[in-house]
């Protein structure tokens, strides 16, 4: 019964400064969202969806101004700060990039349970061919956290037709990673990174950032090409000082 008394305590004091910080968030949400709107229009359409499996929520950059914010409650997940961010914002004529940020409070619950966090951008013109691409993630969780992206030359909003990266189940508090790899893209096509998040009881937190970059052949060439002139100065100055 004490236990019982503490733990609603404790939800109570969680619930007033989820209030409070709603409403700080909500504000702070209303002011970035007011500044996108001058940005300039891309061509792309970026959506965001949240979903415990029985609740969804679904943002979409109707102005398509390179972003997309969700501040809100999802089925137990009391408190959820989504923001996901891509072109115009961020990325540029040489390269694609999609960039998801999200805090996460689940509330008072015996029996926990999941959220899956999507992002999607489609017609993605840049880059074409063979290139790489990089992803850069880190967080803390009291559950467990997974990662996939996608590329999908038929365009589709959250395709999966081929598989970037999958960092597995990711858990014990703090995580971060760096991953490389390679991809042949053609386009218009679209860009998906998903996350997938556990918590086995309530009164917990997940928090992460993880960001996608497929930069431009081209650009990846130039950079070879420089690091071969610097090895040749190095070499110069070392013959002569011999």
């Amino acid at each position: 019964m004490l236990l019982y008394i503490k733990q609603q305590s404790r939800f109570a004091v969680q619930m007033g400064m989820h209030m409070k910080l709603k409403k700080m968030i909500s504000i702070f949400g209303a002011s970035i969202v007011a500044s996108l709107l001058l940005a300039s229009p891309a061509q792309a359409t970026l959506i965001l969806t949240l979903s415990d499996g029985e609740n969804t929520q679904t943002i979409t950059d109707v102005g398509d101004n390179g972003a997309v914010l969700f501040v809100g409650s999802v089925g137990q997940w009391i408190l959820n700060v989504t923001l996901g961010v891509s072109d115009p914002l961020i990325g540029d004529s040489n390269k694609a990039r999609l960039d998801l940020s999200s805090l996460n409070v689940m509330g008072l619950s015996n029996s926990g349970g999941s959220l899956t966090i999507s992002l999607t951008n489609t017609d993605v013109s840049v880059p074409h061919g063979d290139t790489n691409f990089s992803v850069d993630l880190g967080g803390t969780t009291d559950g467990q956290i997974s990662f996939q992206s996608y590329i999908d030359s038929t365009n589709t909003a959250f395709g999966t037709e081929t598989l970037l990266y999958d960092t597995g189940v990711l858990t014990g508090g703090s995580f971060s990673s760096t991953v490389y790899g390679g991809a042949s893209v053609t386009g218009p096509y679209s860009i998906t990174t998903v996350a997938t998040i556990y918590h086995e009881h309530g009164l917990s937190l997940t928090g992460f950032n993880h960001g996608v970059e497929i930069p431009e052949p081209a650009g990846l060439a130039l950079l070879g090409i420089g690091l071969l002139g610097l090895g040749f100065v190095i070499r110069r100055r070392r013959s002569r000082l011999s």
